[in-house]
């Protein structure tokens, strides 16, 4: 009798389309995950940088305009002092661009800006009464 060693080729050809239908399901799940998590990070900075900036406020009686991204930072310092020290993460995330912009007295707005990605165009924003707006985000 004649033994058969290895597999046939239609055995090795039914394995390679099951592992790409796993891989076609399984990366873009992947991806959309990585996407939650960043912005998770840049709510998280935004509530970080508010709190600094309603304690900037308690103190100065105004509010404080600021802009964190790799290329520019103002009023980084003055900033730093209200919130125990922002994370160096937050000026020199790769991910996201963030702004205050003070439109009134007693009124404040954070954007974070999408720097690069799938998402790219994703802007959410905090303002002082923590109400959150997220623009072309991943659900």
């Amino acid at each position: 009798m004649f033994k058969r060693k290895g597999f046939t080729l239609l055995e090795l050809i039914i394995v390679v389309i099951i592992i790409g239908v796993l891989a076609g399901i399984a990366i873009p799940q992947y991806l959309n995950a990585v996407e939650r998590a960043k912005l998770s990070k840049a709510t998280a900075n935004l509530s970080l940088i508010s709190s600094a900036e309603k304690m900037y406020c308690a103190q100065n009686s105004v509010y404080l305009t600021s802009t964190f991204d790799a290329a520019s930072v103002v009023n980084d310092a003055e900033l730093d002092k209200w919130s125990e020290g922002l994370p160096a993460a937050i000026t020199s995330d790769p991910d996201w661009a963030y702004n205050v912009a003070v439109p009134a007295a007693n009124q404040f707005l954070i954007t974070a800006d999408r720097a690069s990605g799938t998402y790219d165009t994703c802007i959410v924003t905090l303002d002082e009464k923590n109400a959150f707006i997220r623009t072309n985000c991943v659900q």
